[in-house]
């Protein structure tokens, strides 16, 4: 008789992981094609301060976005790894 479980945690763990990474890595991908945009913007504002303030703030938005996606990243790897190790 088989009694292992066929959806058991650890597959929720694993499913878990997989839509956490995919969503991490696509909003990495944001966060760099926004630095890239605003400094650009940046870049060509062509001295019209209002906007290279209006790029600035933009980027530094971006940029804190991502130092908080890389954070989560880290934290949600961290309990994936000890949550992996509890199915072992």
């Amino acid at each position: 008789m088989d009694t292992t479980n066929t959806f058991g945690f650890d597959r929720v763990v694993a499913v878990l992981n997989y839509l956490a990474d995919t969503a991490l890595l696509l909003a990495g991908l944001l966060a760099v094609v926004m630095i890239i945009w605003f400094g650009l913007r940046m870049a060509t504002a062509k001295g019209d301060p209002k906007v290279f303030d209006d790029a600035k703030n933009h980027l530094i938005k971006a940029v804190i976005g991502a130092m908080i996606i890389f954070g989560v990243y880290t934290i949600i790897n961290t309990i994936g790894g000890a949550a992996e190790t509890l199915t072992q």
